[in-house]
Order: structure tokens, then C-alpha cells, then sequence
């Protein structure tokens, strides 16, 4: 429904300020295309080797990622709150490979879920997403695969060798 739209929307936004850089058609065409998903505490939203398809942004709610010892404990990496992004997701999604951990809703869990193609698309479109994601460059580099940097429109070309240094670290 139109309302439910409108809501997600503002909350989107709230969350997530970034997205408010993105015309108004953008975000109308990337609303309609990520589904709102509501998903109960307890749920497992990914496992390792699961393919990554999609990059949540989380509305409400958090989310647990972590990895089993060989001895079999939990070992947690990091939680996933409102606002922030799943560092794991935007690896799996840039350098295309499966999931490394486990995703499990803590609590009530309501999530956008961005499809691949818009993820790449989206990082072209949003300077910010990509200045801020440090993180995301690490995690990439983690992976020991090929990683492809996108120039950000207002990034000077010699500027690119600081997160071409991040990855390789």
C-alpha cells in the first residue's frame, strides 16, 4: 500500500541519511524493488556458504554475525543495529562470493533487502556509501580475491591509493 511505502520510506531515511543524496525516482524504483522483510527473532538470516543475495539494511531490530570455533562455541563479530550496514554482505556482494559467518535475527528483525545488481549500482550512484565503508574495503581484502575499486565521482584519481592500501592490508 502507498502508506506502507511511505513509512518505509521515512524510516529508510532516518536510518539512513545517505539514501536522502539519491533523487526521488532512484529511491521510488529501489523501494519498490527491495521488499520490506519482517522476520522473527531467533530466525537465521544467513549461514556460511550461503550465497549472498541481497544487502540488508536494517530498519529495526539487530542482527548477530558470527562464525562456529572447530570447537563449536559462537564466536560473535559484530552486531548489525538500525542504520548500519552488514559488512559481510557488502564483501560477499563485491567480491561475489558466499558467506563467511551466520546471520541471526536477536530480536524482531524488520529489513530492506537490496538486490546485487542495485548494490553495485547504488555504490556508483552514492558517493557516501563507498567514503565511509573502510570496513567494507577490510572485509573485501579479507576474502583474498580480486577486488574491483570504483572511483567515487568526487574522489581525485591519486586519492585512490588510500583505499587501494586499505584492501591490501
Amino acid at each position: 500500500s502507498m502508506n506502507e511505502n511511505d513509512t518505509t520510506r521515512s524510516l529508510l531515511l532516518a536510518r539512513f541519511p545517505v539514501f536522502a543524496q539519491l533523487p526521488a525516482s532512484r529511491l521510488d524504483e529501489m523501494l519498490a524493488a527491495a521488499p520490506v522483510r519482517r522476520v522473527p527473532a531467533g530466525s537465521v538470516l544467513f549461514e556460511p556458504n550461503m550465497p549472498c543475495e541481497g544487502f540488508p539494511l536494517v530498519l529495526e531490530g539487530s542482527v548477530r554475525v558470527s562464525k562456529s570455533s572447530p570447537g563449536g562455541r559462537e564466536i560473535v563479530l559484530y552486531r548489525v543495529s538500525p542504520g548500519e550496514g552488514c559488512i559481510l554482505s557488502g564483501g560477499c556482494l563485491l567480491g561475489q562470493n558466499d558467506y563467511a559467518a551466520r546471520g541471526l535475527a536477536e530480536s524482531d528483525v524488520t529489513l530492506l533487502k537490496i538486490s546485487p545488481a542495485q548494490f553495485q549500482d547504488l555504490i556508483l550512484q552514492v558517493p557516501a556509501f563507498l567514503c565511509r565503508q573502510t570496513e567494507l574495503l577490510l572485509a573485501c581484502g579479507r576474502t583474498g580475491k580480486p577486488v574491483n575499486v570504483k572511483k567515487g565521482q568526487f574522489v581525485a584519481p591519486r586519492d585512490m591509493v588510500h583505499a587501494v592500501g586499505k584492501i591490501r592490508s
